[in-house]
Parts: structure tokens; C-alpha cells; sequence
């Protein structure tokens, strides 16, 4: 009886071992490889011909209500490349990017620009190259970098630009402005420009 007992743990203690070796090699086979600096410089995902859509409540609902949102800017790209992996966490748009934005009426503003970078941790996107704004009411705003805080709705820039008005028959060139996204408040910091008067000539206007 007792070498029964001595069998069963010597084969006990064997198949422990055994199966603490096989751990032990799938846990080698499966360590996460080391990455090459080129490597870790790579994007953590990209995806090509994008287009995502931002919605908003429309009104505070309480709890018998449905879901009621509508749709208040659009975004497409033809690549974007993702870069959650690194400690400052950014998406770039190296191809292109154009955003149309809607207000209240769903009335939209059209935005374009060469490239772009949207910092995550900030919500501010760094809109660069060959920026052009188009606004439902045929306003028009070039510059060549335009910065857009989705979460105040602002867009502001500290570069040259030029912004055309027809409603007030105005052409403005300056540096440095900031405004609402569908142009209802316009701001502009150093500028001159042309402004139209009915019946009479054009008269040139410095600021």
C-alpha cells in the first residue's frame, strides 16, 4: 500500500511539472516581441477613404423619451493614420481632409485643407495647407493653417488669410482671426481690405 502511495505522488509531482513546463513554454512563445525605434514610430492602425459623422442631443431627454440627435459636422479623409501608441496621443491626415460643418438650421460650412493633425488629448485640430472655408451664405476664407476646437465650436489662426464677404460686399486681408464655425461672429486682429458702398465707388479701409 505504501509503494501504491510513494507511485501515485511521484506521478503526481511529474505531471505537475509537466504541465508547469507547458505554461511556461506557451508564455515564452506568446511574449510580445521587441519593436525596432523605426517600428515604434509606425501608427498604431490606419484607414483610407474615410468618413465619420458627429451628432449631438437635439434637447435634454428624460427617461421616457427616445434618442432624438442630428448631425453636426462630417469628416473625410483619404487616410488616416493613428497614433494612440505614443505618449501624446495624435491622428494625422496626410492626404487631404475635408470637414462640413452644420448649425442649428443644418445649414452647412465647408472646410479644406492640404493636411491635418487632430490631437486627442486636446480636441484641437491643426488644419494645414491651402485652407479654404466655404460658408452656406457664400462667405469665403482662405489661409494656409486654421486651428478648430470641436468642443468650444471656435476656429481661430495667427496666419495671414484672406476672408470675403458678399452680403456686406467686403474683401478683408489681415493676420490673425478667430470666429464661430457657421460665421455668425467674426473676429479679426490686423487688417485691410476693400469695402463695398452702394451708389458709390470702392473705398480702401486699413485697420
Amino acid at each position: 500500500m505504501l509503494r501504491i502511495r510513494s507511485l501515485n505522488l511521484i506521478f503526481n509531482k511529474a505531471a505537475a511539472l509537466a504541465v508547469a513546463l507547458l505554461f511556461y513554454g506557451c508564455s515564452e512563445s506568446f511574449k510580445r516581441p521587441e519593436l525596432s525605434a523605426e517600428e515604434r514610430r509606425l501608427p498604431a492602425a490606419i484607414s483610407e477613404n474615410l468618413k465619420l459623422y458627429y451628432t449631438e442631443s437635439v434637447r435634454p431627454l428624460s427617461l421616457i423619451e427616445s434618442d432624438t440627435t442630428r448631425v453636426v459636422s462630417i469628416l473625410e479623409s483619404k487616410r488616416n493614420e493613428n497614433y494612440e501608441n505614443r505618449a501624446f496621443r495624435f491622428q494625422r491626415f496626410p492626404e487631404g481632409l475635408e470637414i462640413t460643418l452644420y448649425n442649428e438650421f443644418s445649414e452647412p460650412t465647408r472646410v479644406i485643407a492640404d493636411s491635418a493633425l487632430y490631437y486627442l488629448d486636446t480636441g484641437i485640430l491643426n488644419l494645414m495647407g491651402n485652407v479654404q472655408v466655404y460658408s452656406f451664405d457664400d462667405k469665403k476664407l482662405f489661409t494656409d493653417q486654421l486651428y478648430w476646437d470641436r468642443e468650444l465650436s471656435w476656429v481661430f489662426s495667427e496666419r495671414a488669410f484672406t476672408y470675403e464677404n458678399p452680403e456686406e460686399g467686403t474683401l478683408m486681408k489681415g493676420t490673425g482671426m478667430q470666429f464661430s464655425r457657421d460665421f455668425t461672429t467674426f473676429e479679426a486682429l490686423k487688417t485691410s481690405g476693400i469695402l463695398e458702398l452702394s451708389e458709390t465707388e470702392p473705398i480702401n479701409q486699413e485697420d
